[in-house]
């Protein structure tokens, strides 16, 4: 089998750390499949083949192995799995010695066989899941009737309206590991990684929670009304944080939480998790990005804002300031100004910020307001131009 053959050499490996003697796997064939010496790896072993007719164990002395071709002494047992034979186990030395080791070296490699099986049947089942939800969320055009059917092999409500969440996680995925050993603890790690978000975000609307791939991970909830995507959004943020702290006992890397809109069926899933991703590459635009992303989130929109203004514009009010930038207390003033719209156009509240005189807040605001004729004291004025100066000193 074709499972068995990509296993065979770190059963190999692992058994032999744990026995006085070596052992060597053949296929179903005869062929030998796992070997310490890899020069045997392909090659058929005469002996093999006699215990895979015989399907029972078969013992080989010295001198009896000394008159075959490609067989060592030892004893050979055949290797079964659901009542078939898949193969066979050969352990080297003197039989005498390795005869109390075979029974139990067999029930162990077959249980191996058996682990490795189902493991595989898993990780087909969550491909077959992953393709599923990359075809309801990465495909603007979708086959209506494809669409039914894989929401209906993900157990996904197709009556409600829907949103999505989407968890997007650093680099401890990635790590790289012997190949049998990460693929284990890949496993491992991706469930306890689900376990973590289901505690956290778990309610009566969740209907899935799954890798979409490697670096993310989406939760798809529904909801039967607005007020019930409200009602989640209101704590989306502590449950985010919450899931981050957690996290973070475990894993240094940086992982980002962003929230979709709601949208009133599955055939327009993707729309919330396009929304959600967006966010995401907004927000890596700022000096600071965020972890914890939505638009529910006035602060979120509000820092966002600034990266989605047409760049021609911004340029037409930044030429406004060149007549000040040359002036030695550019920076200042900028600093000053910021501070003061983030105060509430409050001259003390800035000035309390910077830990300067307010005095020294209104002489730089003044100069401002002498240099670009800007109105200091009109909200929308210096809403306007605080956005624009807000993704250059944020």
């Amino acid at each position: 089998m074709e499972g068995f053959v990509q296993i065979a050499q770190n059963i190999v490996k692992t058994v032999s750390k744990t026995l006085p003697f070596s052992i060597s796997l053949s296929d179903e064939n005869g062929y030998i499949i796992g070997d310490p010496n890899p020069e045997r790896i392909g090659t058929f072993h005469p002996a093999y083949k006699k215990v895979i007719d015989k399907k029972d164990f078969v013992t080989f002395e010295k001198t009896e192995a000394m008159g075959m071709e490609n067989v060592l002494p030892g004893i050979a047992v055949p290797l079964n799995f659901q009542n078939k034979l898949i193969g066979v186990l050969g352990i080297i030395g003197p039989p005498e010695e390795v005869r109390p080791h075979a029974e139990l070296t067999k029930h162990y490699v077959e249980l191996m066989w058996q682990e490795t099986f189902y493991k595989q049947l898993s990780d087909l089942e969550d491909e077959m899941e992953e393709s599923y939800l990359q075809y309801l969320l990465l495909n603007e055009t979708k086959n209506d009737s494809r669409t039914i059917q894989y929401c209906k092999e993900l157990n996904l409500n197709t009556e409600n309206m829907v949103f999505t969440v989407v968890v997007t996680l650093g680099n401890f995925l990635m790590e790289e590991f012997d190949e049998f050993v990460y693929s284990l603890t890949l496993n491992n790690l991706k469930e306890h990684l689900i376990n973590e978000i289901k505690l956290v975000f778990n309610t009566p609307h969740l209907m899935k929670v799954n890798f979409l791939n490697k670096g993310k991970i989406v939760l798809l909830y529904s909801a039967s009304s607005i007020d019930e995507y409200h009602e989640f959004m209101e704590k989306f943020y502590s449950k985010s944080s919450k899931l981050l702290r957690n996290l973070k006992k475990h894993y240094n890397s940086n992982v980002y939480i962003t929230a979709g809109k709601l949208v009133d069926t599955i055939f327009k899933i993707h729309e919330s998790y396009q929304e959600a991703e967006h966010l995401l590459q907004q927000s890596e635009q700022l000096n600071s990005p965020k972890q914890i992303l939505s638009y529910h989130d006035w602060n979120v929109m509000v820092d966002l804002l600034p990266t989605i203004i047409d760049q021609e514009f911004k340029e037409r009010v930044l030429f406004r300031l060149n007549k000040i930038k040359n002036d030695n207390m550019y920076e200042d003033i900028m600093n000053s100004f910021i501070a003061y719209c983030e105060s509430g156009m409050n001259i003390t509240g800035a000035a309390n910020s910077l830990y300067i005189h307010r005095n020294t807040v209104i002489y730089r605001l003044n100069k401002l307001e002498d240099t670009t004729a800007i109105d200091i004291k009109d909200f929308q004025q210096c809403s306007l131009l605080y956005l624009i100066l807000k993704k250059l000193y944020d």
